[in-house]
């Protein structure tokens, strides 16, 4: 079976939580439950080690969940941050809102400026030239 780097990259996160899942379905079975755990942990370290083999080779990876990060708040030590499901119910609420033009307004730049200051100004106006 070959598989592709960027879908091992994938399973490294996702087999963890069906293991997880898979552990809590077992209830009061403990050789199921270290069954579980151990083949899990085994898939995983198989998945590391070919990930590792790959990338050493010279092999790049790209893997896009549909998560969208702003080129802004795009750094290491940045703490807030939203994240949600395509569907959800605050979707035609937030196109509202930034469909409304008050993005980039004046009344959006007083207040970037009133709590964040001058250089957060610059900073956006820098981003968006781009």
């Amino acid at each position: 079976m070959n598989i592709s780097l960027e879908t091992m990259l994938q399973l490294c996160i996702i087999l963890p939580l069906l293991g997880a899942l898979g552990i809590a379905a077992t209830g009061r079975n403990p050789n199921l439950r270290e069954g579980i755990t151990i083949s899990t942990g085994l898939a995983v370290l198989y998945l590391v080690i070919n990930l590792y083999l790959g990338l050493k080779a010279g092999e790049s990876i790209s893997v896009h969940w549909g998560i969208k990060r702003h080129q802004v708040a795009d750094k290491a030590t940045e703490k807030f941050g939203i994240i949600m499901p395509k569907s959800n119910d605050w979707s035609p609420l937030l196109a509202e809102f930034f469909d409304s033009g008050f993005i980039g307004g004046v009344e959006y730049r007083k207040s970037i400026n009133r709590h964040l200051g001058a250089n957060a100004l610059k900073l956006l106006d820098y981003y968006n030239k781009q």
